[in-house]
């Protein structure tokens, strides 16, 4: 497992990730925390410049990202990055991703992109679901049905879902996924926690 700190230099946590990728090909987990740039007191604790994180060099599986305080969602890490990897599963704490960066993250999955993606949440804002789902074929499931469970493990610890209702998209190549929203009160406002889960392709 390795843990890296956003509060640390963009080149002292790019040695220490090809570091870690010299010593073994792959790395199971990475946890990635830090404060946000808007703290009141980012002048008395931040010595380095805030810049976007670029974890390519990382051959990681399960990736958790979120920032301390979540009254300051993350802002450090963008779609481009997100799509850019090819990690299994990752996880944001509240981020600033809006609908528009959920629309293209969905369409990049259905064009290829983030190919071995198991399992993909983000805690955001309030959104237009249309927004979220504008140009995409997707298969509305009515909430009478009965719930479907998705069960997997996340940082060696149970990672379990019940899709009610939700959206299913259907890849190219066969691939299904399911899209289904949460509401949360997180801090000062309510939040909604995003859930992209890929079905195993033997399963009903």
């Amino acid at each position: 497992m390795l843990f890296l700190n956003s509060n640390a230099s963009i080149e002292q946590m790019s040695a220490v990730a090809e570091w870690t990728k010299s010593l073994f090909s792959e790395c199971w987990f990475c946890h990635i925390a830090g404060d946000d740039a808007n703290s009141e007191t980012f002048e008395l604790n931040h010595e380095y410049e805030i810049a976007p994180i670029d974890c390519g060099v990382l051959n990681a599986q399960e990736v958790l990202i979120y920032s301390k305080p979540t009254k300051y969602p993350v802002n450090w890490f963008t779609l481009e990055q997100t799509m850019r990897s090819n990690w299994t599963k990752l996880m944001f704490g509240a981020c600033t991703f809006d609908a528009s960066d959920l629309n293209q993250f969905i369409k990049g999955w259905l064009n290829g992109n983030n190919s071995k993606m198991e399992v993909f949440r983000a805690v955001v804002k309030p959104y237009i679901r249309d927004l979220v789902l504008d140009g995409i074929e997707y298969e509305e499931r009515d909430i009478t049905e009965r719930r479907r469970p998705y069960n997997t493990s996340f940082f060696n610890n149970a990672f379990n879902s019940y899709f009610i209702g939700g959206y299913y998209i259907r890849r190219n190549d066969g691939t299904v996924a399911s899209i289904q929203e949460d509401f949360k009160y997180l801090g000062p406002q309510i939040m909604i926690i995003f859930t992209f889960v890929v079905w195993p392709q033997d399963s009903s």
